[in-house]
């Protein structure tokens, strides 16, 4: 994987939230264009976390900004935990659509499958 390559799933994202918050807005209810908008918030923060802690090893590395396998899985698991939290928090205070929110975090395998598609194209 090419750092091109994670530019490329970057921008792919962006243009697959940006397609599901305009096709919301046929729906007239603001709450679910906000909920994709929020959902592909939390993607794009657990993306650059990932890219962050694991960039090296996306990259072709064997290590990770120099951290012991241990230390890595502990922040990775606490990241976790924290995501899955505030988006419960989310949904329980500010009254989010769940499908909205779901089709908003799915930006990025959307955005994976989409280069990986494309790129087993090119051959």
């Amino acid at each position: 994987m090419t750092p091109q390559t994670l530019k490329q799933v970057e921008l792919w994202s962006l243009a697959w939230m940006i397609l599901s918050v305009i096709a919301s807005l046929t729906f007239k209810q603001p709450i679910v264009s906000l909920s994709i908008f929020i959902g592909f918030l939390f993607s794009v923060a657990n993306y650059w976390i990932l890219k962050r802690l694991l960039g090296n090893v996306f990259l072709g590395s064997k290590t990770s900004l120099g951290m012991t396998p241990i230390k890595l899985i502990s922040l990775l698991v606490i990241k976790y935990i924290a995501m899955f939290a505030l988006l419960g928090l989310c949904v329980i205070y500010f009254n989010l659509h769940l499908l909205g929110l779901l089709i908003g975090v799915s930006s990025l395998v959307l955005a994976i499958v989409s280069v990986a598609a494309k790129e087993a194209l090119k051959g």
